[in-house]
């Protein structure tokens, strides 16, 4: 390949303009005629193999538009919150690219302030994605966005920037139920429960040291409810790593009790109730008052 094209190439994260680079139109074609290059976009091309990458495709979309903004899962992806390998079609806010295969195009006007940029990428900010995303994945990419400290209240005010838009009811109702800031749908189940029961005094995703952040934490009564899903809880590495933890928090004064995720689903006022009567025995136990 033409030595130009290798620099443009590595200048520009993988992709060539062609509408940018008439001196070399001539190394273009013959590189495209050698399959050295394929297409992307019209006049935009990529290293033969690398056309399907997610990254070369969101910045073939800024070659062609600067003025686009990545969303939805694509977003996501940048975000953290979603597996390249998941996004299957990438969603873009533009005024002159059209829809095609892996790319559908919507004339949205997205907020100056609810855009963000990654490494030349435009891409919503990751709570307006969140907020976009509900519909489609329901409360799961909230827990996963307030897990990875996504504030509710940038999501919050992501959904009061853009009114009208179809599903907003939807969204409203979820960042609502949010209010305790679940990290998953079991930890969602749980804290619905323990409201439900009138049973206050607790604060969700407590960090208690640096690396230590309890599920449910009541702090007057040194009391830490952990909620275990088998899939990071279920294996014999997590089975150690949580009685360390556990070890840990007992040497500060901590009593931890762990309910595991189907237990919460299978039946949720059993799990309020029992939390109840551990906090009784607690509040007995240390000699302070719990209402």
């Amino acid at each position: 390949m033409h030595t130009d094209l290798l620099g443009v190439l590595a200048a520009t994260g993988g992709v060539i303009n062609r509408a940018k680079l008439p001196q070399l139109r001539g190394a273009i074609s013959w590189a495209l005629k050698q399959g050295d290059i394929e297409r992307v976009l019209p006049a935009i091309y990529a290293r033969t193999g690398e056309a399907g990458d997610l990254t070369i495709k969101m910045r073939a979309v800024m070659e062609s538009d600067p003025d686009a903004v990545i969303l939805g899962q694509a977003a996501a992806a940048l975000h953290g919150l979603f597996g390249a390998d998941e996004c299957q079609v990438i969603e873009v806010a533009s005024r002159r690219l059209h829809s095609r295969g892996w790319l559908r195009a919507t004339h949205r006007q997205i907020p100056a302030e609810l855009i963000t940029s990654d490494q030349g990428i435009r891409v919503s900010s990751a709570a307006l994605t969140v907020v976009d995303l509900i519909p489609a994945l329901g409360s799961a990419v909230v827990d996963d966005a307030l897990r990875r400290r996504i504030r509710l209240d940038d999501m919050t005010a992501a959904l009061a920037a853009i009114p009208g838009r179809p599903g907003n009811q939807q969204r409203a109702r979820l960042l609502a139920k949010s209010a305790s800031q679940p990290w998953s749908a079991a930890e969602r189940v749980g804290h619905q429960a323990l409201q439900a029961a009138g049973i206050h005094g607790w604060k969700a995703n407590l960090p208690i040291t640096a690396s230590i952040i309890a599920d449910i934490a009541f702090d007057p009564l040194k009391l830490i409810i952990e909620i275990d899903g088998y899939t990071y809880h279920g294996d014999e590495r997590a089975f150690s790593r949580d009685r360390r933890r556990d070890e840990e928090l007992a040497v500060r004064g901590w009593q931890v009790v762990r309910f595991t995720a189907k237990d919460v689903f299978d039946d949720p006022a059993r799990f309020a109730a029992l939390v109840k009567q551990i906090c009784k025995a607690r509040a007995r136990q240390l000699g302070v008052q719990w209402a």
